[in-house]
């Protein structure tokens, strides 16, 4: 009996610093989360930050470069701030556009400048029923890249549309140009989930 007793003092100071253990590893884990999306978000804030200073102030003037020509050009002077630094392009040829549409369908294509002042082409978007989907499709806008502005093609009845090849003012087809002016959307924020996982520690 008296040893059991004396046994007692000894299991309450190990289950104490066994519960101590306990809260180091759970507070050890929320600050590592903490940490974590700390991190998330500083590189979220940067990327906002870089994409909020890069813009087209002004419209490029986008059209078919000359009558039967397969290929875009800008007509007016690009004026861009990509990541902060500031960008004036004169009037000149865009990249050529790439890919091939079906007949009976839509596609697009979105240009862009770098802070180098190089000009580039998005890849085509996949075939589309209407002209609304094709613009719907378009990819997001690349880091440090301005958008320049789009073209959506529709392919009405009769052969497909080849990029670089075909003629932008062929019969059969509808081209749109548009120009893109201000910033692109961009939005950062902590998912939900990792919030709530936060709140459950």
């Amino acid at each position: 009996m008296g040893s059991t007793t004396k046994r007692i003092p000894l299991l309450i100071q190990q289950l104490n610093r066994a519960i101590l253990a306990a809260r180091d590893v759970q507070l050890g884990t929320l600050l590592n989360d903490i940490i974590t999306q700390f991190n998330a978000l500083r590189a979220d804030v940067a990327a906002l930050r870089t994409r909020m200073n890069t813009a087209s102030l002004a419209s490029a003037g986008l059209a078919i470069k000359t009558s039967s020509s397969a290929v875009v050009k800008y007509t007016g002077t690009i004026s861009a701030i990509v990541a902060g630094v500031p960008i004036r392009k004169t009037a000149g040829d865009m990249p050529a556009l790439a890919g091939t549409l079906a007949t009976a369908k839509s596609a697009a294509w979105a240009f862009y400048i770098d802070e180098s002042g190089t000009l580039s082409v998005s890849a085509k978007t996949a075939d589309k029923t209407t002209h609304d989907l094709a613009l719907a499709a378009l990819p997001a806008n690349p880091d440090n890249k301005a958008l320049v502005g789009f073209v959506v093609i529709d392919n009405a009845t009769g052969s497909n549309f080849v990029g670089g090849t075909t003629a932008l003012d062929t019969a059969s087809l509808t081209v749109t140009y548009y120009n893109a002016i201000g910033m692109t959307a961009f939005v950062a924020v902590l998912a939900s989930a990792d919030l709530a996982a936060l709140n459950e520690r």
